[in-house]
């Protein structure tokens, strides 16, 4: 709002040219909210499923530590020594599926606990053992070392877990992204031979194969067979190992324990150890997925979906704000056109008009002269008639609201008549024309013939008006086009721009006019289905209809 004389008059809004960039950052900005709602809405979905799943697997193996525990502590004999090697083979597996450490406690102290750092346990089916699988597990964790310094630790077992443990949750996904080469590709082990004791189930690795943990081919191969292989027996591995794990553990996980789960009537408890009868128990620290961040769970999916999402906000932004841009442009071209048509028809009729009302005062001044001054004020009346009727003619014609009758028409019989009607005017403009080939064939096509004689006498009284005295005005005719070439002074001209209403050209020789001549021209010939098209090139100017 603004005042003028203690009134208050509200400002109309102006219509002001768009601006591309500031359309693509505004949908942009929206696109990008929508984007990062929709993300974390699909990355939220992902996370609670994966960390429902995890948080089940977890508990499974919990479970089956503890229900190896009870056996183990109900046990006797013989079956005793089984059980312990089974319950120690459930602390490996836990270990390598939970990453976190476990123990076993009988009567408040501990007996067994998980392994600390690199460890591996092989099952396999000793026939003298009448099939019963059993488990073994690598004795020391320094006899892989020799593997992380082979090809620069391109197979660093730490490593390879590493990843491996940070993609668990993850996995469909990393997979593809190890495929593409995103991230780094994650290598296991396959012990081919190895040297077991089975007094201690304890195990020396022999020759290992080094596979894609992807596809499961063998990359490589190593031989970790350490110097003293005494008081172990050399085992060859294939169909009677039935189970191969090896993982990491982090020594600073050790003795750390918040939760103790007890067997109770078939199912597993958590107790206070303090406050419990139980005589034994498995202690851990479960660490709940649900807590986790979902980039720390899902890494692949949470940046490749937040990623996708951005591409998809940019190219929706994009394709929005062309879209807004163009209905703007268009709006703003409209207000544009109107402002300058306007413009143009007031200082067309301001002529005549200031030429009437100077003979009008003529007439009340010399009343003697009234017949001069009256001829003089209706030349001016029928002037403005002439350029309302043409302004009125264009308006219908940009509209398509001209509707005419296709008839048979000879297109050299309408450029002669159009010559021999404004041949006063090619004099009086001391202008010549040449029809060559007129007399080599007829040009007939079917159309509507006031529409396109109304093109051609604008196209050629264009010509009357804009060529050089003393020039001849070139009409050719043929099948496929119709053309008008002269010279002229124009230089330097958009020829483009002539087709817009109410422009003219540098010099008419004074001729009245309102600049609609070839924009008729071109709409009559858009709406017969023909193209004009204009040229300016070296003093010469030329008006080709395309007829075919």
């Amino acid at each position: 709002m603004f005042r003028i004389s203690g009134t208050n008059v509200p400002r109309n809004k102006t219509i002001k040219k768009p601006k591309f960039i500031l359309e693509f950052l505004k949908c942009l900005a929206i696109c990008l909210v929508v984007s990062f709602f929709v993300s974390y809405r699909y990355i939220l979905y992902r996370f609670e499923d994966a960390a429902e799943q995890s948080g089940d697997s977890i508990m499974t193996y919990v479970k089956n530590a503890v229900k190896q525990t009870a056996n183990y502590h109900e046990a006797q004999g013989d079956v005793a020594d089984l059980q312990k090697n089974y319950l120690e083979a459930a602390l490996y597996i836990y270990a390598m599926t939970s990453g976190e450490y476990g123990a076993v406690y009988e009567n408040g102290e501990k007996i067994m606990e998980t392994p600390s750092g690199l460890y591996a346990c092989i099952g396999v089916a000793l026939p003298e053992h009448d099939e019963t699988y059993e488990y073994f597990f690598l004795e020391d964790s320094s006899c892989l070392e020799p593997l992380a310094g082979y090809k620069d630790g391109k197979y660093d077992l730490k490593e390879s877990w590493r990843l491996l443990n940070r993609y668990q949750e993850d996995w469909d996904m990393a997979e593809r992204a190890m495929r593409w080469g995103l991230i780094p590709k994650i290598y296991a082990i396959r012990f081919k031979n190895v040297y077991i004791n089975n007094e201690t189930h304890r195990f020396l690795p022999g020759e290992i194969r080094i596979e894609d943990w992807n596809t499961g081919k063998v990359v490589d191969e190593f031989d970790c067979t350490p110097e003293d292989t005494t008081g172990y027996t050399y085992l060859p591995l294939g169909t009677n190992q039935f189970m191969s794990l090896y993982g990491y553990l982090d020594p600073a996980k050790t003795g750390q324990v918040s939760v103790y789960f007890y067997y109770e009537l078939g199912d597993v408890v958590t107790i206070q150890p303090e406050n419990s009868l139980a005589e034994w128990y498995f202690a851990s620290r479960v660490t709940e997925p649900a807590i986790m961040s979902p980039f720390d769970l899902l890494p692949v999916t949470s940046r490749v979906t937040v990623f996708v999402g951005i591409v998809l906000a940019i190219l929706l932004a994009l394709i929005a704000a062309v879209i807004r841009y163009q209905r703007k442009r268009t709006i703003w071209e409209i207000f544009e056109y109107r402002k300058k048509t306007t413009e143009a028809m007031a200082h067309d009729l301001k002529t005549p008009l200031a030429a009437i009302s100077a003979y009008a005062e003529c007439l009340e001044e010399s009343p003697a002269q009234a017949p001069e001054y009256s001829s003089k004020i209706r030349d001016n009346v029928s002037e403005m008639n002439q350029m309302l009727e043409r302004i009125l003619h264009f308006s219908r014609s940009e509209g398509g609201q001209v509707s005419g009758v296709r008839s048979s028409v000879d297109v050299g019989a309408l450029v002669r008549e159009t010559v021999g009607k404004y041949s006063a005017l090619m004099e009086k403009n001391r202008v010549t024309t040449s029809l060559p080939g007129a007399d080599e064939g007829t040009v007939v096509i079917t159309t509507d013939e006031a529409l396109l004689r109304q093109a051609i006498e604008n196209l050629f009284s264009n010509c009357a008006k804009y060529a050089e005295p003393e020039s001849e005005v070139e009409i050719r005719i043929s099948e496929a086009e119709l053309s008008f070439r002269n010279r002229t002074t124009m230089n330097d001209v958009d020829v483009e721009n002539l087709k817009k209403p109410f422009v003219k050209g540098e010099s008419s020789r004074g001729e009245s006019g309102t600049g609609l001549g070839l924009a008729i021209a071109d709409n009559n010939l858009k709406m017969l289905g023909y193209k004009l098209q204009l040229a300016l090139q070296d003093g010469w100017f030329e008006a080709k209809v395309i007829l075919k």
